[in-house]
């Protein structure tokens, strides 16, 4: 393994400018396995209706759908899809599971969540946390998206600081399903696949973490121009900290 530690649906610009930090951290890494779920169930679905109101909608190049006791997302215009998890509007600690599947093989197109959003003014720029997890390659990476510097370049609306990534041990099989658990106390992230720890990293960087918002559902699309579309066959969340009511 390779690791280098540290209702509202939104389209965000994966082309705008951005600044990147790294940070080190040790990795956790091993047979450890993924412990039973914990905390108050605020969606548990296997997407057999729409009972948990998702935002379904086709758009031009975008959309969600629940199709086969699945919801599917798909991207095709070079930007990432953000679909807000129903009743996920403020949380502190919690764990997110979800089981997926790419509708397209050999496209670099990247699967995850933003988590802890924070709600900004004006334009479609975010704040927050993002996990994100590589189609093909089973590259992986958990990064912090800041304010950026104050002598930014025109254009560039957010700095990443870096708080894990690197390859997972075993490839993503095409086609397979892919269970991607993650956990967040505090300023812990663990990130568990298909049933393995893959890291666990903490929020150590120069600027304040987060510590409440929003969850949402990622989809960003690769590169090659192939259009982006992944089913997930179940997504659960639970509340494990002290969050304010969701609505």
């Amino acid at each position: 393994m390779i690791v280098l530690c540290g209702s509202l649906v939104v389209i965000v610009n994966s082309t705008l400018k951005s600044s990147y930090t790294s940070l080190s951290t040790t990795p956790k890494t091993g047979q450890t396995p993924l412990p039973k779920p914990n905390g108050k169930p605020i969606i548990d679905d296997n997407f057999s209706d729409n009972n948990n109101n998702w935002n379904l909608f086709q758009a031009s190049g975008y959309g969600a759908a629940i199709q086969q006791h699945t919801l599917v997302m798909s991207e095709g215009n070079g930007k990432i899809f953000l679909e807000h998890v129903p009743g996920a509007q403020s949380l502190t600690d919690f764990r997110a599971d979800m089981t997926y599947t790419h509708l397209q093989n050999n496209n670099q197109a990247y699967v995850g969540l933003l988590f802890r959003r924070q709600t900004l003014p004006g334009d479609q720029s975010f704040r927050g946390y993002e996990l994100k997890i590589a189609a093909d390659t089973g590259q992986y990476a958990i990064k912090k998206v800041v304010d950026p510097p104050a002598n930014h370049a025109p254009g560039e609306v957010n700095a990443v600081v870096n708080l894990a990534s690197g390859s997972l041990d075993k490839m993503l099989q095409p086609g397979a399903p892919i269970q991607a658990s993650l956990i967040v106390s505090g300023t812990s992230m663990t990130l568990y696949v298909n049933g393995a720890l893959v890291t666990s990293c903490d929020d150590s960087s120069s600027t304040d973490p987060y510590t409440t918002g929003s969850v949402s559902l990622l989809l960003q699309n690769g590169t090659d121009g192939t259009p982006a579309r992944v089913a997930f066959s179940h997504f659960a969340l639970y509340d494990t900290g002290n969050s304010t009511p969701s609505i």
